[in-house]
């Protein structure tokens, strides 16, 4: 499983820098948004259409994850791999899901000494907030969002919003209200995400197989769209007994964590692959409130059975 581990980091990492170069190219000379290119032909790999940008901020999550875990970092070229290709590819990717559950991983890194989770420590949280975020977001704002195409682009959206509102009076209308403006501008600012789950529970509800579901990818065949959501995915493909069963792996997840949590506070007994596997199964938990993540087959999945091997066999914290 640890080579199945280390292919796998390796596969991605070439997937990803490939992409990347490709991606800021457009970004870079083609003076191109690096948001919403995931649809545009590739012109470096033999693919019909590039990968989204959050599946590419997913794969610089995993390869982040894995470097600082199992990788030194105190030698200077791995520290810059981080900081200037893999960090930023992030934040330049705009996925709200990706970047959030990056900063709270960080947290969680920074702050885990004062639960004595030891084995999650590292550094601390104004060295992490430097390191990991402050230098690669200037790097991320200095390749990107101070480009002229992100400039106008911003700038039309920002007078759109003040032609299309009556009677507005820049100089009379506090920023607080401008926010709301704003705000309301947006038709959907969970990307219609509470629209599409409410349309595949009425749609499964009204199917013949809410027990047993509506097979594979159901959400695409029910609402024409993702679901964005394990717990909904389960339900719209396997029905109710998919969700006991999805329920009862998470439950026993859950007494396995518990049951090791003190292995995570032995210094003595540090196991990277446990550490690695706690926090990846951390992070896709997360994401799978907002994505179909690991539901479905991909590197979310993969990455969620390889994690789920490791706190289930690990010999170490069996002992």
């Amino acid at each position: 499983m640890q080579k199945i581990l280390y292919f796998s980091i390796l596969l991605i990492t070439f997937v990803y820098l490939s992409f990347l170069i490709e991606y800021l190219n457009r970004l870079i000379i083609k003076d191109a948004l690096f948001y919403g290119h995931h649809s545009s032909k590739s012109n470096l790999m033999p693919v019909i259409n590039m990968p989204r940008s959050s599946g590419l901020g997913r794969m610089a999550f995993l390869i982040f994850l894995f470097f600082i875990i199992f990788v030194d970092l105190k030698k200077i070229k791995n520290k810059l791999f981080l900081l200037f290709l893999v960090i930023p590819g992030i934040f330049l990717t705009q996925s709200r899901a990706i970047v959030g559950i990056y900063i709270l991983i960080i947290l969680v890194l920074s702050f885990s000494k004062y639960f004595k989770l030891y084995n999650l420590m590292f550094n601390d949280f104004k060295r992490n907030f430097v390191i990991f975020i402050i230098i690669p977001l200037i790097i991320s704002l200095l390749t990107t969002q101070l480009k002229p195409s992100n400039l106008n682009y911003y700038k039309s959206l920002y007078f759109k919003v003040i032609n299309d509102t009556e009677n507005f009076e820049l100089n009379k209308i506090d920023t607080e209200k401008k926010l709301k403006i704003l705000r309301n501008r947006d038709p959907s600012f969970t990307s219609y995400r509470l629209e599409h789950w409410k349309d595949l529970i009425k749609k499964t509800k009204s199917t013949q197989s809410v027990l047993i579901g509506n097979g594979t990818q159901a959400d695409r065949f029910l609402i024409k769209q993702t679901s964005s959501n394990a717990t909904l995915y389960f339900y719209a493909s396997a029905g109710v007994i998919g969700i006991l069963i999805y329920a009862m792996i998470i439950i026993n997840i859950v007494k396995i964590l518990v049951k090791k949590i003190n292995y995570l506070r032995k210094n003595s007994y540090k196991d990277n692959k446990f550490t690695f596997a706690v926090l990846v199964i951390f992070v896709l938990l997360i994401r799978g409130l907002v994505e179909s993540s690991y539901a479905v087959f991909g590197i979310d999945y993969i990455f969620f059975i390889i994690a789920l091997y490791f706190i289930n066999y690990d010999t170490k914290t069996q002992n």
